[in-house]
């Protein structure tokens, strides 16, 4: 389905995964999925378990969410989990993101990580984005992600993992820095839409 116009400031994924025309003009991504809604029941209280309180069992059964997507996915391409600043990695302990892709790359859903390809985008701090506008978002995380290992990404598709979508301005920043740094195309793939 496209959309002449979605309604700002979030970019609303269509139903076939593409973005939408009045999207693309102003976002990184080249697709971008979304495997449920976040008000679908159990999940708001299985993703705080799971980011806040720890529970890092509840990572298969929530890494099993994506299980449906990859068939819509590219038939080549690396998967990089969004990374955690250093400071907020320390604070948590875990990268939530890295713990999916761990999960389903057990189940033999998504392809083997390229060694090193993690550590082809770095994140710096930012403050926490849950109490932000759109607006104050999107200045939160501008010039967080770098890349600085750029032949890594070069000329390829990349899948960028993120446990929650809700403005996109976090996993679009680092869309953008890894498209300015040469990657072919840019996927964004997230368990939940808030």
């Amino acid at each position: 389905v496209s959309r002449t116009k979605c309604p700002p400031p979030a970019e609303v994924p269509t139903a076939t995964a593409r973005v939408c025309g009045w999207c693309l003009r102003r976002t990184p991504f080249n697709a971008l999925y979304i495997a449920a809604p976040y008000d679908q029941p159990v999940l708001p209280e299985l993703l705080t378990a799971f980011k806040f309180e720890g529970i890092l069992s509840l990572a298969h059964e929530l890494g099993s969410l994506l299980s449906p997507l990859p068939p819509y996915l590219p038939k080549t391409y690396n998967l990089i989990p969004l990374p955690l600043s250093w400071w907020r990695l320390q604070e948590r302990g875990f990268n939530q993101s890295e713990l999916l892709a761990n999960s389903v790359r057990t189940e033999k859903l998504f392809p083997e990580p390229v060694e090193g390809l993690p550590f082809a985008l770095r994140r710096y701090f930012s403050f926490r984005q849950s109490k932000l506008s759109a607006a104050e978002r999107a200045r939160n995380v501008h010039g967080t992600f770098s890349c600085p290992k750029p032949e890594l990404v070069k000329n390829k598709t990349i899948v960028l993992l993120d446990d929650l979508y809700t403005t996109g301005a976090t996993l679009g920043e680092a869309a953008q820095t890894l498209k300015a740094a040469g990657a072919k195309k840019v996927i964004g793939l997230a368990l939940a839409k808030g």
